[in-house]
């Protein structure tokens, strides 16, 4: 297990208040995480014993069922089970892509309000996340619209009936479910590091394209993410010529190869096991 840099956080507050709260979706870590800081304390699970049998029969389908059947409807959502995973599936084959409320909305035959009305209790269950463009006055024609990711890999891969390392190997979606794993992972540690650091993705109408910039207010960080290696020229060329537009001074590619590496003056390459200890 890899080290949690939110531990000494959750240990200090607990020595401040008599109760501490660890939120986030499910199956990320969070029983792990609190037990891992207090090892001597007592653990009782408060869960249902009938939903623990029913994770041991189809968990990554369970796990949807529970967020569809009991997790929405405590928040006030009473659209059927049955269209919620019609959404999140449309939202699956989505993963990665600029978002269309509209287009949404008509194939499922609801307003394109409605359709982010969910997608708003979406976000806040922790399941999707909306990736906004970033604006610079720089006399470009930029996308305007966010990108859309399931936070939860493993849920992204069953909605896309993904089930083994081979399918997904093969599949059209890996690139994106890779873009979305290493982006959960860099802004969860991101906020932890710089609490008031911002999120964003940078594309001009021509195709131009950064896909995680992180906005620190004094300054900015540009990621682009490959799976494989990133090291691919044109990559590198079209990311050192995003830089100035975006007001970043260095670009991080990041990517599935092994260690780190220059890719010149303003870029370089680094493996995500290196970028798991944080993006300098």
């Amino acid at each position: 297990m890899f080290d949690r840099i939110v531990l000494p956080t959750v240990q200090a507050a607990a020595r401040s208040f008599p109760v501490v709260v660890i939120v986030g979706a499910r199956q990320v870590g969070k029983t792990t995480l609190a037990r891992t800081a207090f090892p001597r304390f007592a653990y009782r699970d408060l869960e249902d014993p009938r939903t623990a049998e029913r994770f041991a029969a189809d968990p990554r389908e369970a796990y949807l069922r529970t967020v569809l059947e009991r997790d929405l409807p405590q928040y006030g959502v009473r659209a059927a089970p049955l269209f919620l995973r019609r959404l999140l599936t449309m939202l699956a084959h989505l993963h990665g892509g600029l978002l269309n409320a509209s287009q949404l909305g008509s194939s499922l035959g609801v307003s394109h309000h409605a359709v982010l009305r969910y997608l708003d209790v979406l976000e806040q269950v922790f399941l999707i996340r909306r990736l906004a463009p970033y604006f610079r006055n720089v006399g470009k024609r930029l996308t305007r619209s966010p990108k859309v990711y399931l936070r939860d890999t493993g849920l992204l891969h069953h909605l896309l009936n993904i089930s083994n390392a081979e399918e997904l190997f093969n599949h059209p979606s890996r690139g994106v479910s890779w873009e979305g794993f290493v982006i959960e992972d860099i802004v969860r540690r991101e906020r932890i590091a710089h609490p008031r650091s911002q999120a964003y993705f940078w594309r001009t109408a021509a195709g131009a394209e950064v896909d995680l910039l992180l906005d620190r207010g004094n300054e900015r960080v540009a990621i682009e993410i490959k799976a494989g290696r990133g090291d691919d020229a044109r990559v590198v060329r079209t990311l050192r010529e995003a830089l100035p537009d975006i007001g970043a001074r260095h670009g991080w590619i990041v990517d599935q190869a092994a260690g780190s590496e220059p890719l010149g003056r303003e870029v370089a390459r680094i493996g995500f096991e290196v970028a798991i200890d944080g993006v300098p």
